[in-house]
């Protein structure tokens, strides 16, 4: 993720400006910048990718006009794949450089006509629908981004939200990119090693509004991945020998995102083995 790139974007975007939030790679690398958070001491995992949440209720704008105002910045849209078509916008001449937008999924993903409910247009937007995005659009937070001579206020995933929405949608995940969101839970305790309690304070507004299903899936998650010195964390663990000078190893991750995890969860991970 290059800061010029969130400018652009979010000049562009400015009109809605508000109702985007900052997700994903990009809010991790973000979470330092807050007034909790922390130089973690080591190299955040690196992205170019830029990852905006966006409301439903943005999907009543009919018109082109961001997507003409993207255009204009510089960005254009592609689409990946045949049968599951995903739309990004890369910056023109830098393919590895793209937004890509993200909606929540609700009911049962079919629409009248049975096809799958998979896309929401806004303003000329597409954006993907995604199970457990509302859990981002969260309590969101405010950091200050100084880019280019330029302090900007962007929103972003609180990090209560953003390792629950983790923990949410590990098993979903192909076991490389399981090992990666571990390692995202990881570093973000390490962020806000020293501010936990805080962040316990607002998953505690997060957590009564979670379904009895969504609160199983957590815990079950938490105990095979964040709790058990398994392939995922060996996995996480490989990432980390690649990109780091002083890499941890299976066994600090899992003790740190165990650590971690009951401070912010406590009452969901009590009985997390």
């Amino acid at each position: 993720m290059t800061e010029a790139t969130l400018l652009r974007a979010i000049r562009a975007l400015e009109e809605v400006q508000d109702h985007l939030v900052v997700v994903g790679g990009t809010a991790h690398r973000l979470f330092p910048l807050h007034p909790l958070g922390r130089d973690p001491g080591f190299a955040l995992l690196a992205t170019e990718d830029v990852d905006f949440a966006a409301p439903l209720e943005l999907q009543r704008d009919g018109s082109h006009q961001l997507l003409d105002r993207l255009r204009e910045a510089g960005f254009e849209e592609k689409v990946r794949g045949t049968e599951e078509p995903a739309f990004i916008y890369p910056l023109r001449g830098q393919e590895t450089t793209y937004l890509q937008f993200i909606a929540n999924l609700t009911g049962s993903g079919r629409k009248r006509s049975g096809d799958r409910d998979r896309l929401m247009r806004f303003s000329g937007i597409c954006a993907e629908k995604l199970r457990h995005v509302d859990v981002l659009l969260h309590a969101t937070w405010d950091v200050s981004l100084e880019a280019e001579g330029t302090a900007l206020q962007v929103r972003v995933a609180n990090p209560s939200a953003y390792l629950v929405q983790k923990l949410l949608t590990l098993e979903e995940r192909i076991p490389a990119k399981r090992a990666k969101d571990l390692l995202y839970i990881f570093d973000t305790i390490a962020i806000f090693s020293e501010s936990l309690s805080q962040l316990g304070d607002q998953a505690e507004t997060l957590v009564p509004m979670l379904s009895r299903k969504a609160r199983k899936k957590i815990t079950s998650a938490a105990a095979i991945h964040c709790f058990t010195e398994g392939a995922t964390a060996r996995e996480a663990a490989k990432i980390a020998q690649d990109q780091r000078q002083l890499p941890p190893t299976a066994t600090k991750i899992v003790a740190a995102c165990a650590l971690g995890m009951r401070r912010i969860l406590p009452d969901l991970l009590r009985v997390a083995s």
